[in-house]
């Protein structure tokens, strides 16, 4: 093995004298793009075909194809003088699906938003400029997903490219998607602002709303310039305009609290915001007895929410008490117990 290394590197055929990265062997990159060439289990591809895929030199492809032949990656079909996916292939992914412990998570997950939308879900994992279906889910009467899980999608191409892309951190030497930002220049005397708000709220923001702010006790206009549809952490990105005159002495980073009006005003049964909702999602909540004693799990339908109160639309009754707090160590419970106060001293 060592004159074998010795003899490869002295006739430059390894990826640190090719390529200059000492920690990538290009021959088994190589390789592991001819895999990525096969879509599906059906697919049947040529060396030519490969080659025209893959950019490599046919004489590579051939090399190559004959050794992934040998360990069982690939299969070569004599009769139509091609090759598709071996069995070893796809031991490999099957085990690694396997070991994915969160795929039951996922699943259900997707399931719950695909009945809400209600509509078709995908969760893709990225594969270079692809992304891979890594699981999907679909509501009762939506139209049909044609990929499968495991297929592969172009990045460039596809919405769900476009949200990855979208929602990538900036580092030096990555690739950006055409239209994100890649910086800002201040100005000194024009301003925006810059609001956090709730995904649930996402359907009714549309650029030209109006929102009213006070500062230092003097009442200002914004508008919505642009309303940014990617989702982090449960909120999603809109930019506002002052309209009319700014508010002075004001500098970049400063908080602002401001008022932003989606509906007329309505009747409605109200509940803290508390850290209920983050565990529960909104679907159920313990609801205090009548005499204080005992909160039983109760599931509930909530609506609007802003960063104080949320609305509960249907499961509660105006007068009835629910905990608030964090629900993390009763998941599993339906009745909680309050304990007597000691009154001992």
């Amino acid at each position: 093995m060592g004159r074998r290394s010795e003899r490869l590197s002295k006739e430059g055929k390894l990826a640190s004298d090719l390529a200059g990265e000492g920690d990538i062997i290009q021959v088994v990159s190589r390789a592991f793009d001819i895999l990525r060439c096969f879509e599906g289990h059906e697919a049947r591809l040529g060396n030519l075909e490969i080659s025209n895929r893959c950019g490599l030199p046919r004489s590579t492809v051939s090399r190559l194809t004959h050794t992934l032949t040998r360990m069982g990656q690939l299969v070569y079909l004599p009769r139509d003088q091609k090759y598709r996916i071996g069995p070893s292939a796809v031991a490999m992914s099957t085990s690694m699906m396997r070991g994915l412990q969160l795929r039951n998570l996922i699943r259900l997950r997707l399931q719950d938003v695909a009945e809400q939308l209600p509509g078709t879900v995908g969760f893709l994992i990225p594969d270079r400029f692809h992304l891979v279906y890594l699981e999907f889910a679909r509501a009762a009467n939506a139209l049909g997903l044609h990929e499968t899980i495991g297929s592969r999608i172009a990045m460039a191409s596809t919405a769900a490219g476009h949200g990855y892309t979208a929602a990538l951190d900036a580092e030096v030497g990555q690739s950006k998607s055409q239209g994100a930002v890649l910086g800002q220049v201040n100005s000194a005397d024009r301003f925006k602002l810059t609001a956090l708000v709730d995904e649930f709220y996402l359907g009714h923001m549309s650029v030209g709303q109006e929102s009213v702010f006070t500062v230092d006790g003097h009442d200002f206009r914004a508008r919505v310039a642009k309303v940014y549809p990617q989702v982090i952490n449960g909120s999603f990105k809109v930019d506002l305009h002052f309209e009319g005159s700014t508010p002075p002495d004001i500098h970049v980073g400063q908080a602002i609290d401001l008022k932003l009006e989606l509906g007329g005003a309505s009747h409605a049964v109200l509940v803290a915001n508390g850290p209920f909702y983050q565990d529960t999602g909104g679907n159920w909540a313990f609801v205090v007895a009548p005499d204080g004693a005992y909160a039983e799990r109760r599931n509930i339908r909530l609506g609007r929410r802003n960063p104080d109160y949320v609305e509960v639309v249907d499961g509660l009754k105006p007068g009835e008490k629910i905990i608030v707090s964090g629900y993390e160590a009763f998941q599993k419970m339906d009745r909680v117990e309050f304990g007597k106060p000691d009154n001992t001293q």
